[in-house]
């Protein structure tokens, strides 16, 4: 259960959400992968953006003005 705003950046294959119930609005970015959210109940609308443009950076590094890359060579052939 997500009961809070939320933004996921998530690099893989597959992203299953089955069954999870959103309470909040949300943000999903994602980089390579086919997202399942079957019997999903959503109470506030979210946003799913399939191909994020750029390699997504390593929390919470980027907090502190350091962002380096995630290694995505495992997922970039997909």
């Amino acid at each position: 259960m997500f009961e809070a705003l939320v933004t996921l950046e998530i690099a893989a294959r597959e992203v299953l959400r089955v069954r999870t119930r959103w309470e909040s609005t949300a943000t999903v970015r994602l980089r390579y992968a086919r997202v399942v959210l079957s019997h999903a109940v959503l109470s506030f609308p979210i946003a799913v953006i399939i191909t994020h443009p750029s390699a997504l950076a390593v929390y919470p590094l980027a907090r502190v003005g350091k962002t380096p890359p995630v290694n995505e060579s495992l997922v970039s052939g997909c």
